[in-house]
């Protein structure tokens, strides 16, 4: 017994997951804005931070902004950042 299934179904989804690479391609080469990065006083008051437990607290209460500011010294200079998918989890947490 042969059962016919509808193509449409797949031609919906084959579409959807085309227009999804597409808006990650868009976002890969996004540069994350400027003013999200740490000041360079911030990046002194920053320095050898953990964004894990600045974000949950570990020590003291938590603060997301300074974990989202010690997630970008984590991850590096803009220079040295292959996109947005390099850097640490922390980020999408914070953002």
């Amino acid at each position: 017994m042969i059962i016919a299934l509808p193509l449409s179904g797949f031609n919906i989804l084959v579409a959807e997951e085309l227009n999804q690479e597409k808006i990650c391609a868009q976002v890969l080469t996004t540069p994350f804005p400027v003013n999200d990065r740490p000041s360079l006083t911030e990046t002194q008051e920053l320095k050898g931070c953990d964004s894990d437990k600045l974000y949950y607290g570990y020590e003291k209460a938590g603060d997301p902004i300074k974990a989202r500011k010690c997630a970008y010294l984590e991850m590096g200079p803009p220079e040295n950042s292959d996109g947005p998918l390099n850097s640490t989890r922390m980020l999408f947490c914070t953002s």
